[in-house]
């Protein structure tokens, strides 16, 4: 489960601002030790009180509808904008990759809709299949990464990584309190990333308990040893 900021945020960021990028990496652990910690119970309860939506368990346990739309307004705010990152991604990559132009839409618009089909079709099953394409290839892409940078600038014993000549000698530098602080307060608040609705619906279409908590191992020990 890869999102538009991942593929091109996060190595922007990482450019910009050097060691403070390196916040992303706790903050996956956080998201999986939060996803561990709560999405087989709330697996377990969504077999018996019948949830198929992210806000069944809310209106379930507050028997509240005033505070189910309020959720529901909460929610799809930051999801439109979550959302509308992926085709802007999808075609900077998409044209850069291929050559076009920057304002070329015609390609991205016709992937997405070929995913909304196939999402069409095949439901949440194709989302399981595509997660675990994605995942395959970016264990792949991380595993030839230290080999492709050696290859193309020459490995750790270049200029590359000396903070005499680098042209930003502060990425070498450690980062302040302050600047720490703000990195693992940023990292935390990763603990309710499960929150998010795409991921519960992830939580209640897995096939069965035993699958969901098969998924759980892997996905923090993977972040642990990132």
């Amino acid at each position: 489960l890869f999102s538009g900021y991942t593929m091109v945020g996060v190595p922007n960021e990482a450019f910009r601002n050097g060691f403070t990028a390196l916040r992303w990496i706790p903050s996956k652990l956080f998201m999986a030790f939060g996803y561990m910690g709560t999405s087989p119970r709330l697996r377990r309860i969504s077999l018996i009180r019948h949830y198929h939506s992210p806000l069944d368990f809310v209106t379930d346990r507050f028997r509240s509808q005033l505070l189910r739309y309020v959720l529901f307004i909460v929610l799809l705010v930051p999801s439109i904008i979550y959302l509308a990152a992926q085709p802007i991604t999808l075609k900077g990559n998409f044209n850069d990759l291929f050559g076009l132009e920057d304002n070329n839409v015609i390609a991205p618009v016709a992937i997405c809709a070929f995913i909304l089909a196939l999402e069409w079709i095949g439901g949440l099953n194709v989302v399981a299949y595509t997660d675990a394409a994605q995942g395959i290839l970016m264990i792949i892409a991380f595993v030839l990464m230290s080999s492709t940078l050696a290859a193309l600038y020459g490995g750790y014993n270049s200029d590359i990584f000396n903070p005499t000549t680098y042209p930003e000698p502060k990425f070498f530098q450690v980062p302040s309190a302050e600047t720490q602080f703000a990195m693992w307060t940023f990292s935390l608040q990763w603990i309710s990333f499960l929150a998010l609705p795409h991921f519960q619906q992830r939580t209640y279409a897995s096939g069965n308990f035993k699958s969901m908590k098969l998924a759980c191992a892997p996905h923090a020990s993977c972040a642990a040893r990132t």
